[in-house]
């Protein structure tokens, strides 16, 4: 074998190691206690009646213990705005006092539009953006309308506390699922595009630089079945001193 041919070979599967360590550390780093940490909706009605939201969804809505500060709940409500959007009410909940301490609303922030908004999750996974600042997300997840429809999908939303506030600092898809057509060999394909969110060794402006890796690929209805090879896209975003703005990785702007 051409030692040419023998690198590239070498190169594509160091790079596939990688991501695989990426989405795995994201993995183990959700799944852990997951039981454990999730609390009741006893909180979420509070946080509500605190708040004085006339309506919302417990359906829709998420508690999670924060793994860092003990004795708080990171909580997202969510209501409705109008027939397509949600309002997003995120709090920290000190259980102890029984009292709000932190709280942000983003009026109509949820879209519910190509796909049907079905949940939101708190994610408490290890966002160190600085030596004494963590952040958080809320994931809100979106399923299809009907059974004739393959488009579902998942965004997240980081925040950090500051204070008695909470300031939104960067959104993106995180899955994307769709209609990948039909070819011979690969009827009913699916499209998928997953990225992970770490924190890099690098920053600026007080935080961590976020790196996304973004992984596109066509699945056929067989499980462990590709039907064509999958794309890897690697970004790196940079705290501007107020956001890391909002991004979509190129898998998902080429649907």
């Amino acid at each position: 074998m051409p030692i040419r041919v023998f690198c590239r070979l070498f190169r594509r599967a160091a790079l596939a190691i990688t991501v695989m360590t990426v989405f795995s550390s994201i993995a183990n780093e959700r799944v852990p206690d997951v039981a454990a940490r999730v609390c009741g909706a006893e909180i979420i009605e509070a946080v509500a009646g605190e708040l004085r939201l006339p309506t919302f969804d417990p359906a829709l809505s998420s508690c999670r213990r924060d793994p860092v500060t003990s004795g708080t709940s990171i909580v997202a409500i969510v209501s409705p705005a109008d027939d397509e959007h949600f309002n997003l009410d995120v709090a920290i909940w000190d259980v102890r006092a029984r009292k709000v301490v932190a709280k942000r609303r983003d009026p109509a922030y949820l879209v519910s539009d190509a796909s049907s908004l079905r949940a939101t999750e708190v994610d408490t996974a290890r966002y160190q953006l600085a030596a004494d600042v963590r952040a958080f997300g809320v994931r809100d997840v979106h399923y299809p309308y009907n059974t004739h429809s393959k488009w579902s999908e998942t965004r997240l939303t980081m925040f950090v506390r500051r204070g008695e506030a909470i300031d939104r600092i960067f959104s993106t898809q995180v899955e994307l699922l769709t209609d990948g057509g039909s070819s011979p060999g690969c009827d009913d394909a699916t499209r998928a595009v997953r990225s992970a969110i770490t924190i890099a060794p690098t920053g600026g402006r007080g935080f961590k630089d976020l790196l996304v890796v973004t992984h596109d690929s066509v699945e056929s209805g067989v499980p462990g079945k590709s039907c064509k090879a999958a794309t890897i896209d690697r970004q790196r975003l940079k705290y501007d001193g107020a956001t890391y703005g909002s991004f979509s990785a190129p898998g998902y702007s080429r649907l």
